[in-house]
């Protein structure tokens, strides 16, 4: 992880460059460009860290805090949940992101 102004940067709003934000940071932009044209409020983004770690969760943490936002969090079960967040909030801060946990499998 390396915090510095990305390629995209935009007064304001800072840039975080890793694989992670880079690609954050475009779908980001695309639905704010969306919303924007729709004349609406950007949706609630979340991003599904099933499958990814701890560290990868932090990668992308800084770079949507750099943005000015608070990331939300999506996982499907709750033992792979709880010590990821445990391990975020280790790092980050409890509180540092949101999680929302989806129980339903069809």
């Amino acid at each position: 992880y390396r915090p510095e102004v990305g390629p995209h940067f935009q007064p304001g709003k800072p840039r975080v460059t890793t694989p992670f934000a880079d690609r954050l940071n475009a779908v980001l932009d695309r639905i704010e460009r969306a919303a924007r044209g729709a004349g609406r409020d950007a949706p609630t983004l979340v991003a599904v860290s099933k499958r990814h770690d701890a560290g990868c969760v932090i990668a992308v943490t800084h770079a949507w805090r750099a943005r000015g936002g608070r990331p939300l969090f999506g996982e499907n079960y709750v033992q792979e949940a709880l010590p990821k967040r445990a391990a975020v909030d280790a790092v980050l801060g409890a509180g540092a992101t949101g999680w929302h946990l989806s129980l339903i499998h069809i």
